[in-house]
């Protein structure tokens, strides 16, 4: 099983907060997709030859430090069999290898999870005034030019 947070036993922490339910989801999610899930040193390596252009089915997921060094290492063994090296890491872990990667070339994302706090769950907590946060027209051409790309790839 893919976990972002184990505990002493090695199970997944994540069902009692909104993140780790998502996180959880989204994990499972990819377990039950990819073609093949192993522990690597520092985290996972998801793999999916069957659909190459897809990075999510494709990743070095990273749950522990490992170095920057290492983990270029990992990808390079693991993710051989496509054009692209995808990592993800959560969080501080994430932010520790930011930088290094940025200095190898690499293009750093953040993947956002919302959850509905409000909803038909009445026992759920509910939310400050929600805020709408207004993306600029600049913002959004990069992303939609690379969607573009990809699309006609």
């Amino acid at each position: 099983m893919i976990a972002r947070r184990l505990n002493g036993q090695g199970k997944a922490t994540a069902g009692r907060d909104l993140f780790g339910r998502a996180s959880a989801f989204l994990d499972r999610a990819l377990e039950l997709t990819a073609d093949s899930v192993r522990q690597v040193e520092g985290g996972w390596a998801i793999v999916t030859p069957s659909l190459p252009q897809v990075w999510s089915l494709n990743q070095i997921r990273l749950i522990q430090p490992v170095t920057p060094d290492t983990t270029l290492e990992l990808a390079d063994e693991h993710l051989a069999s496509v054009p692209y090296r995808h990592l993800a890491a959560d969080n501080e872990l994430g932010r520790v290898l930011e930088q290094p990667l940025r200095s190898k070339a690499f293009a750093v994302e953040h993947e956002v999870v919302m959850a509905i706090v409000d909803g038909p769950n009445k026992a759920a907590p509910r939310s400050p005034a929600p805020r709408i946060i207004e993306v600029s027209e600049q913002a959004v051409l990069p992303l939609e030019r690379r969607w573009l790309q990809e699309d006609s790839a």
